[in-house]
């Protein structure tokens, strides 16, 4: 009997990954699948939207139907990956959380060396996340770190925590990336070793090396956890609370890795800078992970916190991504091409220059771009017919006058970047709406009314 395939993912939709989730899936589970060629569909049906799109364009004597539906962490800031593939009758229910799900994938566009700590150390946080839910209904969802980009390669702290992956208790898989280089340790001492060697190499003022020190039945592994800078830096204030979140992954799947090489010794966070009144009132993904792994954080008192019931929830009303992704995929089909993206929530794309070359061209915004006088758009699009680009900032209907602002702020964009590299095309700014009643404010292109419903304008129709 046939089965469906569902695709559920808080990200954007885009071909590419979609091609390569349904590739892996055909090939590593022996499902006959045929792709002619694929094309993403939303489900609307008299004017609304269904929170619905089809992938059609494929054959298959195993499945009937392909769909993706937009979901969102069923707990406010708790880690989540990026996409879940489930082979199932039915849409998948969230209180069945990984029953018949196949794959949990996290995605990255990041290379490491443009990001180092966001590239793996703050992503490793989701790994450990998941494997509670794994470890603890005995599921067979495979994790997947799946690198989107062609990578320059890894550092060494990269490389270290994709080993430690491979000693989570399900087995991590890595999709676009050189599985040589990440490993399993042979022994726990092997991996102190390297941990320290690497640590040994961070020279940064304002940081506190990872070391990690056994002293007889005790571990001691040495992180700082607020925020990069907030003991002097005006962009951070210090509150003593736990923050930086690329160390409280790294630092939750080391005491992991710890604890999945049989020891059961304690295990303490030092060198921290944390206050300890401000630590017993936080109950956050760190402290879930001291109670589920079973560490301490040196002189705090840690809350007894609990994980949520549910992984994921469906996400279909209240954001501006819900609206700012369906307008993608219906621009997408209508011939034009993404050239930037950044919906609400959504890791930011790289910028395509080379659209109009034989060649891409793809070039990450700088992170201080968004400073006074500049602003980045959700979602920039090419239309090579009429030569226009089109940038248009995505906004709930409540914070539409906050959009109107922010658009003004696209002039540097404009001339300083994309001007460059698309000289003869002219530019429009507008806005996508999710939520509210119809408005017909020339400036609105798209909107996802609160009751679903679909208004387009000009460049849609």
């Amino acid at each position: 009997m046939k089965k469906n395939l569902y695709i559920l993912t808080e990200e954007s939709i885009g071909i590419i990954e979609i091609s390569k989730i349904l590739n892996e899936t055909s090939k590593q589970h022996l499902i006959d699948i045929n792709f002619l060629k694929i094309k993403i569909v939303p489900s609307i049906e008299q004017g609304k939207f269904l929170n619905e799109y089809k992938v059609v364009g494929f054959e298959s004597s195993d499945i009937s139907n392909i769909f993706i539906y937009t979901i969102a962490p069923s707990e406010s800031k708790s880690p989540f990956v990026d996409y879940l593939v489930y082979l199932n009758d039915k849409k998948p229910n969230p209180a069945k959380m990984f029953q018949n799900c196949l794959f949990a994938i996290e995605a990255t566009k990041t290379n490491t060396y443009d990001s180092r700590n966001t590239a793996m150390g703050q992503r490793s946080s989701k790994f450990v996340h998941l494997n509670y839910y794994l470890e603890k209904l005995n599921e067979k969802t495979v994790p997947v770190m799946y690198k989107t980009q062609d990578q320059t390669g890894d550092t060494d702290s990269v490389e270290f925590i994709g080993r430690l992956l491979n000693h989570l208790p399900i087995k991590t898989q890595f999709w676009g990336s050189n599985i040589d280089s990440y490993k399993k340790f042979q022994s726990l001492d092997e991996m102190i070793s390297v941990k320290n060697k690497i640590a040994e190499t961070n020279t940064r003022n304002n940081d506190t090396p990872i070391f990690i020190r056994k002293i007889k039945e005790k571990i001691q592994i040495s992180g700082k956890l607020s925020n990069p800078g907030s003991s002097g830096s005006s962009s951070h204030k210090y509150t003593g609370r736990i923050g930086h979140d690329p160390n409280q992954g790294q630092l939750s799947i080391i005491a992991k890795s710890i604890r999945d090489f049989g020891f059961t010794g304690s295990i303490e966070i030092i060198d921290h800078d944390l206050k300890p009144e401000a630590v017993i009132r936080q109950n956050n993904k760190f402290t879930k992970f001291a109670n589920y792994i079973g560490f301490t954080i040196e002189n705090c008192k840690i809350n007894k916190g609990i994980f949520n019931s549910e992984y994921f929830k469906y996400l279909e009303k209240g954001s501006e991504k819900i609206a700012s992704i369906l307008a993608q995929v219906i621009l997408i089909n209508k011939g034009m091409v993404t050239i930037f993206e950044n919906h609400g929530g959504c890791e930011k794309s790289f910028l395509n220059l080379g659209i109009e070359k034989k060649e891409p061209s793809l070039f990450p915004f700088p992170k201080s771009y968004s400073v006074k006088g500049r602003k980045i758009p959700d979602l920039i699009m090419l239309d090579k017919t009429k030569k226009k680009i089109y940038l248009y900032e995505g906004k709930t209907a409540k914070n539409k006058q906050k959009g109107i602002e922010e658009i003004k702020f696209y002039s540097d964009l404009e001339k300083n970047i994309l001007s460059k590299s698309y000289s003869d095309y002219t530019f429009e700014r507008k806005l996508i709406i999710e939520g509210g009643v119809r408005d017909n404010d020339p400036l609105i292109s798209f909107q996802l009314d609160s009751n679903g419903y679909v208004y387009m304008k000009n460049e849609f129709l």
